[in-house]
Protein backbone atom coordinates (compact mmCIF):
# COMPACT_ATOMS: atom_id res chain seq x y z
CA UNK A 1 0.00 0.00 0.00
CA UNK A 2 2.81 2.54 1.37
CA UNK A 3 4.54 1.15 -1.69
CA UNK A 4 1.62 2.18 -4.58
CA UNK A 5 1.16 5.53 -2.48
CA UNK A 6 4.55 6.37 -3.35
CA UNK A 7 4.39 5.41 -7.16
CA UNK A 8 1.39 7.73 -7.79
CA UNK A 9 2.93 10.69 -5.59
CA UNK A 10 6.59 11.26 -5.39
CA UNK A 11 7.64 13.26 -8.76
CA UNK A 12 10.26 15.50 -9.37
CA UNK A 13 9.19 19.44 -8.70
CA UNK A 14 12.11 21.91 -8.95
CA UNK A 15 10.99 24.34 -11.60
CA UNK A 16 13.17 25.38 -14.80
CA UNK A 17 15.01 28.10 -12.45
CA UNK A 18 15.41 25.84 -9.61
CA UNK A 19 19.32 26.35 -8.69
CA UNK A 20 21.24 23.03 -9.20
CA UNK A 21 18.62 21.30 -10.56
CA UNK A 22 19.33 21.12 -13.91
CA UNK A 23 22.00 21.03 -17.23
CA UNK A 24 21.05 22.58 -19.98
CA UNK A 25 17.56 20.59 -21.00
CA UNK A 26 18.33 17.39 -18.96
CA UNK A 27 17.06 17.97 -14.95
CA UNK A 28 19.70 16.48 -12.37
CA UNK A 29 19.16 12.89 -10.43
CA UNK A 30 20.91 10.91 -8.36
CA UNK A 31 20.70 7.67 -6.62
CA UNK A 32 23.37 6.42 -4.21
CA UNK A 33 24.59 2.90 -3.07
CA UNK A 34 27.04 2.80 -0.65
CA UNK A 35 29.45 0.27 1.55
CA UNK A 36 28.70 3.00 4.47
CA UNK A 37 25.11 1.76 4.29
CA UNK A 38 25.42 -1.35 5.08
CA UNK A 39 27.23 -0.21 8.48
CA UNK A 40 24.72 2.70 9.42
CA UNK A 41 20.85 0.37 8.49
CA UNK A 42 22.53 -3.35 8.12
CA UNK A 43 20.49 -6.10 6.02
CA UNK A 44 17.55 -7.45 7.39
CA UNK A 45 17.87 -11.36 7.94
CA UNK A 46 19.63 -13.42 10.17
CA UNK A 47 23.54 -13.54 11.16
CA UNK A 48 24.42 -16.05 9.21
CA UNK A 49 22.17 -15.37 6.21
CA UNK A 50 21.72 -11.58 5.88
CA UNK A 51 19.49 -10.10 3.11
CA UNK A 52 20.86 -8.99 0.08
CA UNK A 53 20.65 -5.32 0.29
CA UNK A 54 20.77 -2.69 3.25
CA UNK A 55 17.51 -1.16 4.30
CA UNK A 56 16.09 1.43 5.90
CA UNK A 57 13.32 3.10 7.53
CA UNK A 58 11.99 6.52 6.27
CA UNK A 59 9.38 8.24 8.07
CA UNK A 60 7.61 11.79 6.47
CA UNK A 61 6.56 14.54 6.65
CA UNK A 62 4.71 15.56 3.76
CA UNK A 63 2.46 18.98 2.98
CA UNK A 64 -1.00 17.07 1.74
CA UNK A 65 -1.99 19.68 -0.86
CA UNK A 66 1.25 20.02 -2.51
CA UNK A 67 2.88 16.19 -1.85
CA UNK A 68 6.17 17.88 -0.77
CA UNK A 69 8.17 16.42 2.01
CA UNK A 70 9.21 18.68 4.15
CA UNK A 71 10.71 16.51 7.09
CA UNK A 72 12.01 13.38 6.81
CA UNK A 73 14.04 10.73 9.47
CA UNK A 74 16.13 7.75 8.50
CA UNK A 75 17.05 5.04 10.44
CA UNK A 76 18.11 1.22 10.71
CA UNK A 77 15.22 -1.09 10.44
CA UNK A 78 15.87 -3.16 13.95
CA UNK A 79 17.31 -1.97 16.81
CA UNK A 80 16.89 0.20 19.89
CA UNK A 81 14.55 3.61 18.81
CA UNK A 82 14.52 2.72 15.10
CA UNK A 83 10.63 2.34 15.50
CA UNK A 84 8.56 4.40 13.51
CA UNK A 85 7.32 6.11 16.92
CA UNK A 86 10.95 7.08 17.77
CA UNK A 87 11.21 8.21 14.32
CA UNK A 88 8.24 10.53 14.43
CA UNK A 89 8.61 11.85 17.44
CA UNK A 90 12.17 13.70 15.64
CA UNK A 91 9.89 15.64 13.34
CA UNK A 92 7.30 17.07 14.99
CA UNK A 93 9.51 20.05 15.88
CA UNK A 94 9.39 20.75 12.72
CA UNK A 95 5.44 21.13 12.72
CA UNK A 96 4.29 24.60 12.80
CA UNK A 97 0.99 26.08 15.23
CA UNK A 98 -0.88 26.65 11.73
CA UNK A 99 -0.40 22.67 10.83
CA UNK A 100 -2.63 19.66 11.65
CA UNK A 101 -0.71 16.11 11.45
CA UNK A 102 -3.00 13.60 10.03
CA UNK A 103 -2.28 10.30 11.20
CA UNK A 104 -3.39 6.30 11.37
CA UNK A 105 -5.92 6.24 13.92
CA UNK A 106 -4.80 3.26 15.18
CA UNK A 107 -1.38 4.58 15.53
CA UNK A 108 -1.96 7.25 17.75
CA UNK A 109 -4.91 5.34 19.70
CA UNK A 110 -2.37 2.67 20.42
CA UNK A 111 0.74 4.68 21.22
CA UNK A 112 -1.05 7.51 23.05
CA UNK A 113 -0.24 10.51 20.97
CA UNK A 114 -3.48 11.99 20.67
CA UNK A 115 -4.46 14.57 22.22
CA UNK A 116 -8.11 16.12 22.71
Amino acid sequence: MLADLYERLAEPVAEILTPGAWAGRWRLVAVDGTPANDAHFGRPGGAATPGPFPQARVVALAEVGTRATFGAAIGPVSGDNTGERALARTLYPRLEEDMLLLADRHRAKRNGEANG
